[in-house]
């Protein structure tokens, strides 16, 4: 009896959001740990808590930053 032919499952990336705590992305951002507690309370980011510790969503964050209209420097 011939088999058929299976067809190649549909391989999954790995889980790919980069999850930091909050001292990492506060050093990635050079923002103070005020500046992070004022994005929370504003929605800007938002943090998941495990074992009674924050953690937050790179690659949220960066979209989000990708949206923002860049600054002008003074100078």
């Amino acid at each position: 009896m011939p088999t058929k032919k299976q067809l190649p499952v549909p391989v999954q990336r790995p889980f790919q959001t980069r999850w930091v705590d909050a001292y990492e992305l506060r050093q990635i951002l050079k923002i103070s740990r005020t500046t992070l507690f004022n994005w929370e309370k504003k929605k800007i980011v938002t943090a998941v808590v495990l074992g009674g510790k924050k953690y937050y969503d790179l690659s949220a964050i960066e979209k989000f930053m990708e949206t923002q209209p860049k600054k002008k420097s003074k100078r």
